[in-house]
């Protein structure tokens, strides 16, 4: 998985920015470290789609 983050730090000490995940054409904005790392797990663990077997 290879993404693109841009950071914004305000005064304040505040981070927000955006994040682009190599294969989803969304950017995606954040606001905190602690969304932008939700938003890594989630694209490095992509949620299964449930398939019935071929049976």
């Amino acid at each position: 998985m290879r993404a693109i983050v841009i950071l914004r730090r305000a005064d304040d000490g505040h981070v927000d920015g955006e994040i682009k995940v190599d294969g989803d054409d969304a950017t995606r904005a954040f606001s905190g470290w602690i969304e932008l790392l939700d938003l890594l797990d989630r694209a490095a663990n992509p949620p299964t789609i449930d398939r019935p077997s071929p049976d």
